[in-house]
């Protein structure tokens, strides 16, 4: 007979832990390398993220079923498009957070060019 090598409730119980870690990390990460703050913002986000995207999954696949196309259909929907979104706003919120912050001695060479 085969087992799972981990099982739902391990699993969630994983993500809780992940939620509470990864904030406090990217806090410790902002205090010690501040430059870095907008990456500490984001890996502060991605614990709770995850276990809110777990849980949306479950949902879902408890309502539809495990095995059924509009499962898959309604999730590959879903984190695709959350994945786009979230490819966007990151980029967009990069962009603004970190405007204005090249070091003067980069000039023209960080973006390639030479004198």
């Amino acid at each position: 007979m085969l087992h799972e090598l981990i099982g739902l409730g391990e699993f969630t119980k994983l993500c809780i832990g992940g939620a509470v870690a990864t904030p406090i990390i990217a806090l410790a990460w902002a205090l010690a390398k501040p430059r870095h703050r907008y990456q500490a913002v984001l890996l502060a986000l991605l614990g709770p993220a995850n276990l809110a995207l777990w849980e949306i999954y479950n949902r879902i696949t408890d309502h539809f079923g495990l095995d059924t196309v509009r499962n898959l259909i309604i999730n590959v929907g879903l984190f695709v498009g959350l994945g786009v979104l979230g490819g966007i706003g990151s980029g967009l919120f990069e962009s603004r957070w970190t405007r204005g912050e090249r070091p003067a001695d980069q000039g023209e060479e960080a973006h390639g060019v030479r004198p």
